[in-house]
């Protein structure tokens, strides 16, 4: 499929359907939890990616964090295999709630990411599909405190 984007970002949806998504979860769930004890393990770094890690030291800054190198490794390995091409994060807008992204498109102003989320708490606003885009963040249940998540600015 072409997609011809002549608008912004919410003119041309490119995103990864649903219905992958859940296969790649189902497929491997033992290796999501696996990634979301790592990531307890790692509480203080707000966000992990295959090339950096950081955490918010204060309001509206962020301080590198060193990883050691197999702790790295062991995060691209998992990265890589769940095809989690854009990290985890930690959002101060769901407290205690993991995000895994599986694709972001877009940047910081107009961006559309699109993956899981792991939280014990209910995450809202939840929807049945999340292949049609809207603004925000959206949920939808995957099994007990899983959800795929679509995330729009």
């Amino acid at each position: 499929m072409v997609c011809l984007c002549l608008i912004p970002l919410w003119g041309c949806d490119r995103s990864v359907p649903d219905a992958r998504l859940r296969d790649v979860f189902y497929g491997h769930r033992d290796d999501f939890n696996k990634l979301l004890t790592m990531s307890e393990r790692d509480r203080r770094i707000a966000r992990i990616t295959s090339e950096f890690a950081t955490t918010n030291v204060d309001p509206g800054s962020q301080a590198n964090i060193a990883l050691s190198v197999d702790q790295r490794e062991e995060y691209r390995v998992l990265f890589r295999k769940l095809n989690i091409a854009d990290g985890l994060e930690r959002s101060p807008a769901f407290p205690g709630a993991v995000f895994f992204y599986y694709h972001c498109e877009g940047s910081a102003v107009d961006s559309d990411c699109k993956g899981y989320a792991y939280s014990e708490k209910p995450l809202a606003p939840v929807a049945g599909s999340l292949d049609k885009m809207r603004p925000g963040p959206v949920f939808e249940p995957l099994s007990s405190n899983w959800y795929l998540v679509r995330w729009t600015t």
